[in-house]
Protein backbone atom coordinates (compact mmCIF):
# COMPACT_ATOMS: atom_id res chain seq x y z
CA UNK A 1 0.00 0.00 0.00
CA UNK A 2 3.22 2.45 0.93
CA UNK A 3 4.22 1.57 -2.37
CA UNK A 4 1.32 2.45 -4.18
CA UNK A 5 1.61 5.78 -2.53
CA UNK A 6 4.78 6.78 -3.17
CA UNK A 7 4.18 5.93 -6.62
CA UNK A 8 1.07 8.33 -7.35
CA UNK A 9 -1.23 5.80 -8.07
CA UNK A 10 -5.12 5.25 -6.18
CA UNK A 11 -5.73 3.15 -3.09
CA UNK A 12 -7.84 0.19 -3.98
CA UNK A 13 -10.60 0.82 -1.21
CA UNK A 14 -10.45 -2.42 1.33
CA UNK A 15 -13.90 -3.12 0.02
CA UNK A 16 -12.38 -4.80 -3.20
CA UNK A 17 -11.15 -7.28 -0.09
CA UNK A 18 -14.14 -7.68 2.17
CA UNK A 19 -17.26 -6.48 0.91
CA UNK A 20 -18.55 -5.72 4.30
CA UNK A 21 -16.45 -2.68 4.93
CA UNK A 22 -17.73 -0.71 1.67
CA UNK A 23 -19.40 1.87 4.48
CA UNK A 24 -15.94 2.54 5.95
CA UNK A 25 -14.13 2.93 2.49
CA UNK A 26 -14.17 6.65 2.29
CA UNK A 27 -13.30 7.14 5.51
CA UNK A 28 -10.15 4.80 5.53
CA UNK A 29 -8.95 6.22 2.29
CA UNK A 30 -8.64 9.69 3.74
CA UNK A 31 -7.09 8.55 6.74
CA UNK A 32 -4.63 7.44 4.57
CA UNK A 33 -4.03 10.36 2.24
CA UNK A 34 -0.81 11.67 1.16
CA UNK A 35 -2.38 15.15 2.02
CA UNK A 36 -2.49 15.61 5.70
CA UNK A 37 -5.23 18.42 5.60
CA UNK A 38 -7.34 15.96 3.60
CA UNK A 39 -7.10 13.01 6.59
CA UNK A 40 -9.53 13.52 10.21
CA UNK A 41 -8.23 15.96 12.60
CA UNK A 42 -7.31 13.55 15.12
CA UNK A 43 -7.71 9.94 16.05
CA UNK A 44 -10.43 10.78 18.26
CA UNK A 45 -12.10 12.09 15.05
CA UNK A 46 -11.33 9.33 13.04
CA UNK A 47 -11.99 6.75 15.43
CA UNK A 48 -15.69 7.82 15.73
CA UNK A 49 -16.45 8.33 11.98
CA UNK A 50 -15.14 4.64 11.57
CA UNK A 51 -17.25 3.51 14.90
CA UNK A 52 -20.21 4.92 12.95
CA UNK A 53 -20.06 3.45 9.99
CA UNK A 54 -18.80 -0.16 10.98
CA UNK A 55 -22.16 -0.10 13.19
CA UNK A 56 -24.25 0.31 10.26
CA UNK A 57 -22.95 -2.85 8.87
CA UNK A 58 -25.24 -5.89 8.20
CA UNK A 59 -24.08 -8.81 6.93
CA UNK A 60 -24.48 -9.50 3.46
CA UNK A 61 -26.81 -12.85 2.66
CA UNK A 62 -24.66 -15.85 2.10
CA UNK A 63 -25.35 -18.52 -0.73
CA UNK A 64 -26.51 -21.48 0.61
CA UNK A 65 -23.82 -24.14 1.31
CA UNK A 66 -20.88 -22.21 0.29
CA UNK A 67 -17.74 -21.89 2.55
CA UNK A 68 -17.55 -18.16 3.28
CA UNK A 69 -13.48 -17.51 4.43
CA UNK A 70 -13.16 -13.49 5.02
CA UNK A 71 -16.03 -13.18 3.06
CA UNK A 72 -14.67 -14.59 -0.16
CA UNK A 73 -16.79 -17.83 -1.59
CA UNK A 74 -14.82 -20.87 -1.41
CA UNK A 75 -15.69 -24.07 -3.54
CA UNK A 76 -18.74 -25.95 -1.32
CA UNK A 77 -17.88 -29.28 0.54
CA UNK A 78 -21.21 -30.26 -0.21
CA UNK A 79 -23.97 -29.46 -2.78
CA UNK A 80 -24.65 -25.77 -2.83
CA UNK A 81 -27.03 -23.85 -4.88
CA UNK A 82 -25.51 -21.57 -7.55
CA UNK A 83 -26.43 -17.86 -6.85
CA UNK A 84 -25.92 -14.75 -9.06
CA UNK A 85 -26.12 -11.27 -7.22
CA UNK A 86 -29.15 -9.12 -8.29
CA UNK A 87 -26.84 -6.51 -9.74
CA UNK A 88 -26.58 -9.02 -12.86
CA UNK A 89 -30.11 -8.75 -13.52
CA UNK A 90 -30.71 -5.34 -12.74
CA UNK A 91 -28.38 -4.42 -15.58
CA UNK A 92 -30.74 -6.16 -18.31
CA UNK A 93 -32.01 -2.68 -18.59
CA UNK A 94 -28.46 -0.76 -18.82
CA UNK A 95 -27.89 -3.84 -21.97
CA UNK A 96 -30.81 -3.57 -23.69
CA UNK A 97 -32.01 0.51 -23.18
CA UNK A 98 -35.33 1.16 -21.29
CA UNK A 99 -37.83 0.74 -23.68
CA UNK A 100 -36.68 -2.61 -24.91
CA UNK A 101 -36.50 -3.88 -20.85
CA UNK A 102 -40.22 -2.65 -20.44
CA UNK A 103 -41.11 -4.74 -23.32
CA UNK A 104 -39.19 -7.71 -22.24
CA UNK A 105 -40.47 -7.22 -18.81
CA UNK A 106 -44.08 -7.13 -20.17
CA UNK A 107 -43.49 -10.50 -22.35
CA UNK A 108 -42.43 -12.74 -19.25
CA UNK A 109 -44.78 -10.88 -16.69
CA UNK A 110 -47.19 -13.70 -17.60
CA UNK A 111 -45.41 -16.97 -17.92
CA UNK A 112 -41.98 -16.03 -16.05
CA UNK A 113 -43.17 -13.45 -13.29
CA UNK A 114 -40.25 -14.59 -11.34
CA UNK A 115 -37.96 -13.20 -14.24
CA UNK A 116 -40.09 -10.03 -14.78
CA UNK A 117 -39.46 -9.55 -11.17
CA UNK A 118 -36.13 -10.47 -10.93
CA UNK A 119 -35.19 -7.59 -13.36
CA UNK A 120 -36.60 -4.42 -11.40
CA UNK A 121 -37.44 -5.23 -8.03
CA UNK A 122 -34.26 -6.90 -6.71
CA UNK A 123 -31.39 -5.29 -4.59
CA UNK A 124 -28.23 -4.68 -6.42
CA UNK A 125 -26.50 -7.17 -3.33
CA UNK A 126 -29.36 -10.18 -3.64
CA UNK A 127 -28.64 -13.43 -4.26
CA UNK A 128 -30.87 -14.86 -7.04
CA UNK A 129 -30.25 -18.58 -8.14
CA UNK A 130 -28.00 -18.52 -11.45
CA UNK A 131 -31.15 -21.35 -12.52
CA UNK A 132 -33.18 -18.12 -13.13
CA UNK A 133 -30.19 -16.34 -14.58
CA UNK A 134 -29.82 -18.92 -17.51
CA UNK A 135 -33.82 -19.16 -17.98
CA UNK A 136 -33.27 -15.50 -18.97
CA UNK A 137 -30.68 -16.23 -21.32
CA UNK A 138 -32.75 -18.80 -22.56
CA UNK A 139 -36.05 -17.74 -23.13
CA UNK A 140 -34.89 -13.71 -23.53
CA UNK A 141 -33.50 -13.84 -27.05
CA UNK A 142 -36.69 -13.98 -29.25
CA UNK A 143 -38.02 -11.38 -27.61
CA UNK A 144 -34.97 -8.90 -27.62
CA UNK A 145 -33.89 -10.55 -31.18
CA UNK A 146 -30.80 -11.75 -30.00
CA UNK A 147 -29.00 -14.84 -29.52
CA UNK A 148 -28.17 -16.23 -25.97
CA UNK A 149 -24.69 -15.74 -26.77
CA UNK A 150 -24.74 -12.05 -28.08
CA UNK A 151 -27.22 -11.01 -24.54
CA UNK A 152 -25.25 -13.04 -22.12
CA UNK A 153 -22.16 -10.98 -23.41
CA UNK A 154 -24.13 -7.41 -23.62
CA UNK A 155 -25.16 -7.89 -19.70
CA UNK A 156 -22.13 -8.80 -18.63
CA UNK A 157 -20.39 -5.84 -19.96
CA UNK A 158 -23.31 -3.48 -18.46
CA UNK A 159 -22.85 -5.09 -15.14
CA UNK A 160 -19.32 -4.28 -15.27
CA UNK A 161 -19.93 -0.79 -16.38
CA UNK A 162 -22.09 -0.44 -13.78
CA UNK A 163 -20.20 -1.82 -10.79
CA UNK A 164 -16.50 -1.63 -12.17
CA UNK A 165 -15.59 2.00 -10.35
CA UNK A 166 -17.08 0.88 -6.83
CA UNK A 167 -13.90 -2.25 -7.18
CA UNK A 168 -11.71 -0.01 -8.98
CA UNK A 169 -11.98 3.10 -8.21
CA UNK A 170 -8.58 4.54 -9.90
CA UNK A 171 -7.93 6.98 -12.18
CA UNK A 172 -7.53 5.15 -15.81
CA UNK A 173 -4.13 5.95 -15.91
CA UNK A 174 -2.96 4.07 -12.84
CA UNK A 175 -5.33 1.19 -13.92
CA UNK A 176 -3.88 -2.19 -16.25
CA UNK A 177 -5.35 -4.82 -17.84
CA UNK A 178 -2.68 -7.15 -15.67
CA UNK A 179 -3.25 -5.68 -12.04
CA UNK A 180 -7.52 -5.91 -12.78
CA UNK A 181 -7.02 -9.60 -14.26
CA UNK A 182 -4.52 -10.69 -10.77
CA UNK A 183 -7.66 -9.45 -8.57
CA UNK A 184 -10.18 -11.87 -10.49
CA UNK A 185 -10.90 -13.96 -7.73
CA UNK A 186 -12.19 -11.40 -5.55
CA UNK A 187 -14.14 -9.70 -8.57
CA UNK A 188 -15.96 -12.88 -9.64
CA UNK A 189 -16.99 -13.30 -5.71
CA UNK A 190 -18.98 -10.08 -6.49
CA UNK A 191 -21.07 -11.52 -9.46
CA UNK A 192 -21.14 -15.17 -8.79
CA UNK A 193 -21.13 -18.09 -5.91
CA UNK A 194 -19.99 -20.41 -7.99
CA UNK A 195 -16.64 -21.16 -9.75
CA UNK A 196 -12.90 -21.81 -8.36
CA UNK A 197 -10.98 -19.04 -10.41
CA UNK A 198 -7.64 -18.11 -11.42
CA UNK A 199 -5.57 -16.25 -13.46
CA UNK A 200 -1.96 -16.75 -14.97
CA UNK A 201 -0.22 -13.80 -16.88
CA UNK A 202 1.48 -15.03 -19.89
CA UNK A 203 2.84 -11.39 -20.69
CA UNK A 204 2.13 -8.17 -20.51
CA UNK A 205 -1.02 -8.19 -22.89
CA UNK A 206 -1.95 -11.68 -21.96
CA UNK A 207 -3.79 -13.57 -19.44
CA UNK A 208 -5.08 -17.27 -19.32
CA UNK A 209 -8.16 -17.30 -16.69
CA UNK A 210 -9.04 -20.68 -15.76
CA UNK A 211 -12.16 -22.11 -13.75
CA UNK A 212 -13.61 -24.89 -12.74
CA UNK A 213 -16.72 -25.89 -10.75
CA UNK A 214 -18.98 -23.84 -13.29
CA UNK A 215 -22.69 -25.00 -13.92
CA UNK A 216 -21.78 -26.03 -17.45
CA UNK A 217 -24.21 -23.84 -19.09
CA UNK A 218 -22.34 -22.11 -22.85
CA UNK A 219 -24.03 -18.70 -21.96
CA UNK A 220 -22.65 -18.79 -19.15
CA UNK A 221 -19.28 -19.19 -20.48
CA UNK A 222 -20.12 -16.01 -22.65
CA UNK A 223 -21.20 -13.91 -20.44
CA UNK A 224 -18.28 -14.61 -18.47
CA UNK A 225 -16.37 -13.65 -21.65
CA UNK A 226 -17.95 -10.49 -21.58
CA UNK A 227 -16.80 -9.75 -18.04
CA UNK A 228 -13.14 -10.18 -18.85
CA UNK A 229 -13.54 -8.19 -21.95
CA UNK A 230 -15.01 -5.27 -20.19
CA UNK A 231 -12.95 -5.51 -17.18
CA UNK A 232 -9.89 -5.25 -19.25
CA UNK A 233 -11.42 -2.25 -21.38
CA UNK A 234 -11.95 -0.22 -18.26
CA UNK A 235 -8.51 -1.00 -17.10
CA UNK A 236 -7.40 0.83 -20.16
CA UNK A 237 -6.69 -2.35 -22.52
CA UNK A 238 -7.66 -1.71 -26.29
CA UNK A 239 -8.35 -4.15 -29.35
CA UNK A 240 -10.00 -6.64 -26.25
CA UNK A 241 -10.29 -10.55 -27.41
CA UNK A 242 -11.01 -13.59 -25.39
CA UNK A 243 -10.55 -16.45 -26.30
CA UNK A 244 -12.56 -19.44 -24.65
CA UNK A 245 -10.01 -22.30 -25.40
CA UNK A 246 -11.98 -25.01 -22.77
CA UNK A 247 -15.29 -25.50 -21.30
CA UNK A 248 -16.49 -27.55 -18.51
CA UNK A 249 -19.68 -27.72 -20.62
CA UNK A 250 -17.69 -29.44 -23.41
CA UNK A 251 -16.21 -31.97 -20.67
CA UNK A 252 -12.86 -30.38 -20.70
CA UNK A 253 -10.97 -30.33 -16.98
CA UNK A 254 -12.23 -26.28 -16.67
CA UNK A 255 -13.09 -23.18 -18.38
CA UNK A 256 -9.88 -21.43 -19.94
CA UNK A 257 -10.30 -17.93 -21.26
CA UNK A 258 -7.22 -16.34 -23.03
CA UNK A 259 -7.68 -12.51 -22.41
CA UNK A 260 -5.48 -10.60 -25.05
CA UNK A 261 -5.22 -6.98 -25.54
CA UNK A 262 -3.28 -4.06 -26.64
CA UNK A 263 -1.54 -1.04 -25.04
CA UNK A 264 -3.78 2.24 -24.89
CA UNK A 265 -1.56 5.06 -26.65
Amino acid sequence: MLQRQCAGEDIVPPSVFHDELEPADQILLRALNRDPSQRPATAGAFARELRGALLALAPLPKPDGARWVANTVMPSRGTAVPKTRGVVFRSVTRALGVREAERLRDALGGEHADLSHALTDTAPLAWLPTDLFIQLLTVAPPHVHRDGSRLARDIARATVRASFRRFFPASSATLVPERTLSAIRNVWSRYQSWGTVSSMPIHASETVVRMTGTPRNPDLCMWTSGLLEQLVVLSGGRSVAVDHEACEARDDDACLFRVMWGRGE
